[in-house]
């Protein structure tokens, strides 16, 4: 009977990842496999790289706290691999590595580290496990590495499935009275914001709320979706499991900031600012605008349009 033939997993991208004082040669394997070279391992817990990596995993004193942090096997995942150059090289699974910190932090603690080089081992793995939690490990690897910009489109179709559903709900009311009533407000509107409302109004929903969310989804309804019509709306394409949750918390959320502006110029650099990330310029300075002179903004045209139409018609008075 043939042997099977083992295949060796290339590195697709590599990077150099700081970690307090450590520095940790670090890849992306195919499949997507994120590893620390065992010689950037060792050097980062004050091992020299020609040493035994068996030393870290099967020194007496440490391996009880293998067991405690959860992986009694953590030392057998070394992984063989290629690197993008060419060359045969051995790496660490990283999430593996945090729990080599945590066995170290916990012999260290309770007192039972004997060897000076264990110790020091032990101080620089709290030292490591302070600068970086097992949660981001992974965050930092692929941003060391360049990997980040390869998992975006796997990552989008994530979000989507996230927040949306393959077939549209029935309809619920989602979007409470509170948000139309401000909207009325801030606009100057006259009329019953709770029955009927302005087209326009529609607008500011992907603005203010869709977009402010989440800009991918935002774009993918509107790409993807049919138009929002009566008794059938973006909404309802939010998965009850976690999209329609987010979606009403995040209404309330803008709800609040609106009560807190007094036109629909300021609640959008607001939003802006705190969900885009964009400058707040203050007020205080600016000439404030009648009812009149707010509607002659065109509300639904993009904000910044809207100040360029201002600043426009304030340098024809003063010609």
């Amino acid at each position: 009977m043939a042997s099977k033939k083992i295949t060796i997993p290339r590195a697709m991208f590599e990077g150099m990842l700081s970690v307090g004082d450590a520095e940790l040669p670090s890849f992306v394997l195919e499949g997507g496999v994120r590893v620390f070279s065992t010689r950037g391992l060792l050097n980062s817990l004050g091992f020299k790289s020609n040493a035994n990596a068996d030393e870290v995993f099967k020194a007496k004193d440490i391996q009880p706290y293998f067991a405690a942090s959860g992986n009694p096997q953590v030392r057998n995942n070394l992984i063989d691999f290629i690197t993008i150059k060419g060359s045969l090289a051995r790496g660490y699974d990283v999430e593996r590595f945090i729990e080599i910190c945590q066995a170290y932090s916990q012999a260290y603690e309770r007192g039972v580290l004997t060897l000076d080089r264990h110790i020091e081992a032990a101080k620089k793995a709290n030292a490591i496990l302070r600068a970086c939690s097992k949660i981001g490990i992974i965050a930092l690897v692929d941003e060391a590495t360049g990997y980040q910009y390869a998992r975006a489109e796997n990552e989008l179709q994530f979000k989507l499935k996230l927040f949306l559903s393959d077939e549209m709900r029935g309809w619920e009311k989602t979007f409470p009275d509170d948000l139309w009533i401000e909207f009325a407000r801030l606009t100057h509107w006259g009329g019953e914001p709770t029955k009927n409302r302005p087209r326009h109004w529609g607008y500011f929903v992907m603005d203010l709320i869709y977009r402010s969310l989440d800009p991918d989804v935002a774009q993918y309804l509107k790409d993807n979706k049919p138009p929002a019509v009566k008794n059938k709306n973006y909404h309802q394409w939010f998965n009850e499991d976690y999209g329609v949750r987010a979606l009403r918390e995040h209404i309330n959320r803008i709800i609040g900031m609106a009560q807190a502006a007094d036109s629909i110029e300021e609640l959008k650099k607001k939003v802006a600012f705190y969900y885009k990330k964009e400058p707040l310029q203050l007020e205080m300075f600016m000439e404030k605008k009648t009812p009149k002179e707010t509607e002659k903004l065109k509300i639904n045209v993009p904000f910044d349009e809207a100040i360029k139409a201002v600043v426009k018609k304030d340098k024809k008075k003063k010609n």
